[in-house]
Formats: C-alpha cells, sequence, structure tokens
C-alpha cells in the first residue's frame, strides 16, 4: 500500500484518516521536462533525496498535507 514518504508522515493511501485524502505521484526525475518539479518536491518533504537517489516507482506519493494553502477541485 502506498505511504507518503515525508519526514514524521504516517499517512497511507486508502486507511483510516487517510482514505479522504487525495495522494499525489512524485513525477519521474529521468525527464528533463519535470526533474526541477520533482527536485522541489523531495525538498519540500525533508527525505534528503534528490532526484539522482529516490528511487521513483508508481508507489511513491505524497499526501496533501504537505500542499500548505493548495485549493483541491474536485470533480
Amino acid at each position: 500500500m502506498p505511504e507518503c514518504p515525508a519526514q514524521g508522515c504516517l499517512n497511507q493511501q486508502g486507511t483510516g484518516e487517510a482514505k479522504r485524502k487525495p495522494f499525489f505521484f512524485i513525477s519521474d526525475g529521468k525527464y528533463p521536462t519535470k526533474r526541477g518539479l520533482s527536485q522541489r518536491w523531495l525538498h519540500s518533504i525533508g527525505t534528503g533525496h534528490t532526484v539522482h537517489n529516490f528511487t521513483f516507482g508508481r508507489h511513491k506519493v505524497v499526501c496533501v498535507d504537505h500542499f500548505p494553502g493548495i485549493a483541491l477541485r474536485r470533480t
């Protein structure tokens, strides 16, 4: 089950309170067009990873708690 890798975050997608929280995939940093965004996300979640040493994958997500002030649009 995907879990948020942010420093001190215990949210897991699909469990407990996190069932109602949006999770966002961390863009794969190997693509030049997404490398900057990936690096900013990795820096903001405080893991110490960079796009060069982070293992990207389909279960690598970040929960909405780490995007303060974000306005989510429900469709």
